[in-house]
């Protein structure tokens, strides 16, 4: 092994010991269980239902506009519930 290393040029050693500590460094929140990046569990944006919905109607309308009829149809098909609601709010505020 060492016969290995040895053979190697200075310039293959350093690009090896870098591989190896972007490994580590990658690798160390893997073993180590940790996850900084994400936050705490009180922090956490808390999410409404009309909050939901209000984003549901507005994707479901940007779809119809950008004539993604196919997505638009499969929103319809996730959220009927909605859909019927949506129609009817639309048809009582063209009155």
């Amino acid at each position: 092994m060492w016969n290995y290393f040895s053979s190697l040029s200075p310039t293959q050693l350093i690009f090896l010991c870098l591989g190896l500590g972007i490994m580590v460094y990658s690798l160390k929140d893997y073993v180590l269980g940790k996850d900084d990046d994400s936050p705490e569990p009180d922090e956490q944006e808390k999410t409404t239902l009309t909050e939901i919905v209000s984003k549901w109607e507005d994707l479901s309308n940007e779809c119809k506009k950008a004539n993604l009829n196919e997505a638009y149809d499969l929103l319809q098909q996730v959220f009927p519930m909605l859909v019927n609601v949506g129609d009817s709010n639309s048809r009582s505020n063209k009155k």
